[in-house]
Parts: structure tokens; C-alpha cells; sequence
């Protein structure tokens, strides 16, 4: 049986909120590298287990919690969701994580959506806190491989089950501050 397309328009792939941040915020938000013990990024497998995988992702994770920052975030990604994305959405369940690549470090294809916690995530957000170098562009694929260009202080919001990268930093290094927005239930 044929249905008819409904007129309603589709999901946006991304949303690039310029200026989210300034840059004296963006640079107060590094500056917790200084005090916050960081961890190397790992991946979670079938086994649910996060392990270490260099060709995969490399990045230091720092944890980072504020809570003013992440309602902030969190207000401006509902009002794009309304006319961008349409998905149900609750808050922010995790903490922020502020993310250092230095040359030689990127985090290949992947999706931010998964099981168990994971798979409640419906909005990416990634803040551009520095854009000290080369390489280091986010890069969403639909079809095609599409680079976001973003200044620092730009946020760029895409569903979690979209495929990205940040390619390889050549030379300098990127600092980025990402959360997922969440609901109670997965994608259905």
C-alpha cells in the first residue's frame, strides 16, 4: 500500500549556535584542565566494557561539572529542538566533559547513541573552545561527508545516531566541551 509523504519538514542534520560562548568563557573553562585529574578516551564494545583503542580515539577527557553551564545548555538546546530536531527530550543526565586533542589525536567515525545509558541520548551538543590548529574538524556524514566550520564559542548540535569524526590534529590542538541531551526513553 502507497502512503502519501506528510507535509510536515524533516529533521535538520545540525545546528551551529554561533557565539554560544565568549571567548573569556571559553578560556575559564579550560583553565579546570589545570585541577581536574583527566582520563584517556576509550570506546564501549559489544562487552559493554570501555577499553583504550588509539587507532580508534585518542583525547584526554576531563570531567567537568557545572551545573549553571549545563541548564544553560540545555535551555537553548529545547528552543532549537522545536524547530530543528522535534525529539522528546528531558535534560542533561551526564556530566559535561571537557575534551583536550593534542597532534596525533582524533576520535574516528562513531555515534554518540548505544546501550544501556547510552541509548537515551537524542541531541549531541559540541562547544569549540579553541581553534589552536590543524586538523581537528568535526565532521558529520550524511551521505556525504559534511564539515561544520565553527569559531570558538559556536555550539553544534546533531542527533546522537548521526555518524562523526573529529579528524586528526596535524599541528596545535583543540579543546571542545560536549554533552548528550537525554530522555527517559530511547528512540522509538
Amino acid at each position: 500500500m502507497y502512503l502519501q509523504q506528510p507535509n510536515n519538514p524533516k529533521p535538520e542534520m545540525f545546528k551551529n549556535v554561533h557565539n554560544f560562548l565568549s571567548q573569556s568563557e571559553c578560556l575559564m573553562i579550560k583553565r579546570i584542565a589545570d585541577t581536574t585529574e583527566k582520563w584517556e578516551g576509550k570506546v564501549h564494545g559489544n562487552d559493554k566494557e570501555a577499553t583504550k583503542v588509539n587507532d580508534v580515539r585518542k583525547v584526554d577527557v576531563y570531567p567537568f561539572e557545572d551545573l549553571a553551564l549545563a541548564e544553560m545548555i540545555f535551555e537553548t538546546v529545547k528552543i532549537y529542538n522545536d524547530d530543528y530536531f522535534r525529539f522528546d527530550i528531558a535534560g542533561i543526565f551526564d556530566n559535561l566533559q571537557l575534551l583536550h586533542y593534542k597532534e596525533g589525536c582524533h576520535y574516528d567515525w562513531h555515534t554518540d547513541i548505544g546501550d544501556g545509558i547510552y541509548s537515551n541520548r537524542k541531541i549531541s551538543a559540541s562547544i569549540l573552545l579553541s581553534d589552536s590548529c590543524a586538523g581537528g574538524e568535526i565532521v558529520l556524514k550524511q551521505g556525504a561527508d559534511r564539515p561544520v566550520h565553527m569559531e570558538v564559542g559556536d555550539m553544534v548540535l546533531f542527533p546522537s545516531y548521526v555518524l562523526h569524526k573529529i579528524t586528526p590534529i596535524t599541528k596545535g590542538e583543540r579543546w571542545a566541551l560536549v554533552t548528550w541531551i537525554q530522555d527517559i526513553k530511547p528512540f522509538r
